[in-house]
């Protein structure tokens, strides 16, 4: 299943990527620190598993109860402020005109994360429910949770 990446993107369009890169994120001091730690690895992890699906290794049955948002989930519950991640708005970044991820530009940390757990959990809600239907397009879904991930791990290493 291929992505189409907008050019601004295209670092972190290789399989793995972008896993690397939250992987180095992590590992920053710069970003990442305290509580909002614990999101960016689980972005990571779930990007390992949505990357499997992507690239036909693994079926969407089969990853899907390996997705999680339990961190994320926990720190919400708590009313942490996911923008301490990185207090910085999402820069409009001239690759990222004309595509599907245009309207991040200027958007908050928070937003975008609050954007892919909220499409994790369609996924994790909706799946297992019509998997065989016709109306769903589970790829793009899939792709469009990837490709906001690359773009928060972009916008995290900025």
């Amino acid at each position: 299943m291929g992505i189409a990446v907008p050019v601004i993107l295209e670092t972190l369009k290789g399989v793995g990527a972008a896993v690397k890169g939250l992987q180095e994120l992590l590992t920053s001091q710069k970003t990442a620190i305290g509580q909002g730690r614990k999101v960016v690895s689980e972005l990571k992890n779930n990007m390992s598993y949505l990357d499997l699906v992507a690239d036909g290794a693994r079926s969407l049955d089969d990853i899907l109860p390996k997705l999680s948002t339990a961190s994320y989930r926990e720190l919400r519950d708590a009313g942490y402020d996911f923008n301490t991640i990185k207090k910085a708005r999402i820069k409009d970044y001239a690759g990222l005109k004309k595509t599907d991820l245009a309207g991040w530009a200027k958007q908050d940390t928070a937003a975008l994360i609050e954007s892919i757990y909220d499409k994790i959990e369609d996924l994790l809600i909706k799946y297992p429910h019509a998997k065989k239907s016709n109306k769903y397009r589970w790829s793009v879904r899939v792709n469009n949770i990837r490709k906001r991930i690359m773009l928060l791990t972009k916008h995290l290493a900025s």
